[in-house]
This record gives C-alpha cells, sequence and structure tokens, in this order.
C-alpha cells in the first residue's frame, strides 16, 4: 500500500461486536447530533456508573470459593462427628457390657453366701439348750447398684432377740464373723469345683 493512496481521512476504530445492540430512541436529536466532549464525558460517566452497578450485583468469585472451602470444612466436621458419635457408642456398650458382668457376677456371689450365712451360723450355734441355733442373713442396701452400696449383716443367736452386730457380745460377734468366713470360703470351694 502506498501512502498516497490512503484518501486522508482517519478510519473508524473497530468497536468489538459483543451482541449489544444500543437504544438511541431515549436520545434527543440534538444529543445525537451533539459530539462535544462534555456531552462524550457525561455518557461516559453515566457508562461507568451502570458498569459499577453491574459489577456490585455480579457475584462474588471470592465468596464461591469460600463457600466451597467451608462446605469441604463442614463435610470433614461431619466425619469426625459421625466418627465420635460411633467411638462412644461403643464405648458406651462396653461400660454397659462391664457393668452387667460386673452385677451378674456380684449377685451370683451375693446369692451364694446369703443362702448358705443362715445354714452355717445355726451350725455353728447349735447346742443342747437351743438345737434350732441362731439366725443369720444379709440383706443389700441398694439392689440396682449393690456393689456401689453396703450390705448388712444382721446375727441373731439363739435365745436371744434381735440387736444390731455393734451391741452383741465379742464372742457372739466372733461366731458370726466365722459363719461369714465359712460361707464366703464355700462360695470360692464351688466356683473351683465349676472350673
Amino acid at each position: 500500500m502506498d501512502v498516497d493512496d490512503d484518501d486522508g481521512t482517519q478510519q473508524p476504530r473497530q468497536v468489538q461486536d459483543y451482541g449489544i445492540e444500543v437504544d438511541f430512541d431515549s436520545l434527543t436529536e440534538e444529543e445525537r447530533a451533539d459530539n462535544s466532549p462534555e456531552t462524550t464525558a457525561e455518557f461516559d460517566a453515566q457508562i461507568a456508573k451502570l458498569n459499577g452497578e453491574i459489577e456490585r450485583m455480579a457475584p462474588n468469585l471470592k465468596a464461591i470459593e469460600k463457600l466451597d472451602d467451608v462446605e469441604a470444612k463442614l463435610a470433614d466436621t461431619e466425619k469426625e462427628a459421625d466418627k465420635a458419635r460411633k467411638d462412644s457408642k461403643n464405648a458406651r456398650d462396653q461400660f454397659n457390657d462391664v457393668k452387667r458382668k460386673r452385677c451378674e457376677l456380684f449377685n451370683k456371689a451375693y446369692n451364694h453366701i446369703s443362702d448358705c450365712i443362715d445354714q452355717v451360723y445355726k451350725d455353728l450355734t447349735k447346742g443342747k439348750a437351743s438345737p434350732m441355733g441362731g439366725v443369720a442373713y444379709l440383706s443389700l442396701e441398694d439392689s440396682e447398684e449393690p456393689y456401689n452400696a453396703g450390705i448388712k449383716y444382721h446375727a441373731m443367736p439363739p435365745m436371744k432377740r434381735f440387736r444390731d452386730m455393734e451391741q452383741l457380745s465379742g464372742g457372739e460377734k466372733t461366731v458370726a464373723a466365722l459363719a461369714l468366713l465359712f460361707a464366703i470360703h464355700s462360695l470360692h470351694r464351688s466356683l473351683s469345683l465349676m472350673r
């Protein structure tokens, strides 16, 4: 191309077409004909203002990224919470199993000793004056969790009325203690025979 071949006029800038059709109907004839820099600056300011409003209305892409991070953390936290719930349930089940076994073993021992103690005490306290012997029995202070509370031991020597253990004489307490000891020993003897 030769410089001389140019017609000497400036070519208009190519504007990329985004498929937007500009509607000039709202402009008056004077505004359409007015190419002054003030009018152009005024329209540019309005365009900038509208572009700012459009940008504010557009979704914040950083917020979407943050939302994804928060959702990932939530999913991790839910997994940890589920695992903690399962671990807690397993621990509670194990605790209840141990508690049940402890209660069964305690009740088995208590029932055996309670069944034996009266007969052992009768055998120790029989005599010519009292062929029936004395009376002894055990009672639980708490039947729900008996291993957490106490066991009351009552012994009534032959031909005497009921008294607390503290009010028995030294010999009567000794015989009552021996009866309890022999009843406990019978439990261990019966357990060793079961093995």
